[in-house]
This record gives structure tokens, C-alpha cells and sequence, in this order.
């Protein structure tokens, strides 16, 4: 005879209650991992421009800037992946004149006057959230520009920076070309999700 019984139903919603908040815990982690991801993100873009100030205390000019008129000669991008790791930059000085307006220049100063790590330029500007970190000039103003982070992240630099939420207004903004940065009183419009990547710039020299 066979003695064998199924699950009551008390005992079924006991399992989906169980399942229920395991599942509910793995996605609570998964914000917190990304947050935290961000976070040092955050990190990161503000010892980048203390490392940039550095170099300008030092040479007197900020890196890639080698025509000395106070702004890096790359324009930023708003593309991933335009570092192409140039292995022939050298310090302005070095150049007699035939300046690049090369997005490596500034990681190779950098590398060179032995302010960051002497791995590439491909490395140097990646981020721990996707995307790629630019040194350059926007707006007529030197900045520092990353493309293609999820827009919770943009979201969280514009706060912890300008104290409030805008894409259009100051330091941090939304770049909406290679080397022009909103400016209006949008609240990220292109955000259509949290996830949505997105293209930004911190104006670290001088606010427009």
C-alpha cells in the first residue's frame, strides 16, 4: 500500500514564502554590490583630478596641455573605447612643437611623470561599472569626461559633487557630443532606466 502524501497547502506556501525571500535577499545584494561599485567609482573620478592637480603643481600646466593656453588640447569624447593606447606620446615638452590633440596624451603624461600606474592607457581609463574615463577639454573648460556609465551612477556623482539632481547645470552634466555639455534644466532625460547608459562631464577646473 502506498503511504506516500503531497505537500498540504500550508506547507507549499511555507516554500514560496522561503523562495520568496531568498530571491528577495539575492536582489538586495546585487543593489548593494552595485552601489558600492559606484561608489568607488566616485572614489576614483575625485583622486583622478587630485592626481591632475598634481601634475599641474608640478609642470606648471595640466597634462596634455602643450600649447601652455591653460586648456588639456584633446577635446573629451562621448564614445567607449577611443583611447587607442598610442605608445608614442611623450611629455609636451619632448614634442618641438608638433602637439597632439590626442585623448592618450594626458594618461601618458601621467604615466610618465610617475603619478599613476605604468600599465595602459586602454586600463588607466576603464572603470569598474563599463565605460571609458576621458581627460580632455569641453565647453572651452578642461574636464574630465566618462562615457557610457549607467545612469544611477551619473546620478550619484552629479549629487555627491553639485549637492543636487540635474543633467544641465553645474559642475557634473550630461555631455551630449564629443565635447558639448547640456545645459538647460533637464533632470537626465535620456535616462529611461537606472540602467540606461549614459555619457557625462565634471568640469573640475571651472564651472561654465
Amino acid at each position: 500500500m502506498n503511504n506516500q502524501k503531497g505537500f498540504t497547502l500550508i506547507e507549499l506556501a511555507i516554500v514560496l514564502v522561503v523562495i520568496g525571500i531568498i530571491l528577495g535577499a539575492i536582489l538586495k545584494s546585487q543593489e548593494l554590490i552595485k552601489n558600492a561599485k559606484a561608489r568607488r567609482f566616485q572614489n576614483d573620478v575625485k583622486a583622478l583630478e587630485a592626481i591632475i592637480w598634481m601634475f599641474y603643481d608640478r609642470y606648471g600646466r595640466f597634462p596634455g596641455d602643450c600649447n601652455l593656453d591653460g586648456l588639456i588640447d584633446a577635446s573629451t569624447n562621448n564614445t567607449v573605447g577611443a583611447i587607442d593606447n598610442n605608445p608614442n606620446i611623450k611629455f609636451c615638452e619632448e614634442m618641438g612643437g608638433n602637439e597632439p590633440e590626442d585623448l592618450d596624451a594626458p594618461w601618458a603624461e601621467l604615466k610618465k611623470a610617475q603619478l599613476v600606474s605604468n600599465v595602459s592607457n586602454l586600463q588607466l581609463s576603464s572603470t569598474p561599472l563599463g565605460g571609458t574615463i576621458y581627460i580632455g577639454k569641453a565647453d572651452n573648460r578642461n574636464a574630465i569626461a566618462i562615457a557610457g556609465i549607467p545612469c544611477f551612477a551619473a546620478k550619484m556623482i552629479d549629487v555627491s559633487i553639485d549637492g543636487r539632481l540635474d543633467g544641465g547645470f553645474g559642475r557634473v552634466r550630461e555631455l551630449t557630443g564629443p565635447d558639448t555639455a547640456r545645459n538647460s534644466t533637464d533632470v537626465w532625460t535620456t535616462c529611461n532606466t537606472e540602467e540606461t547608459l549614459v555619457n557625462i562631464v565634471y568640469f573640475f577646473d571651472r564651472e561654465p
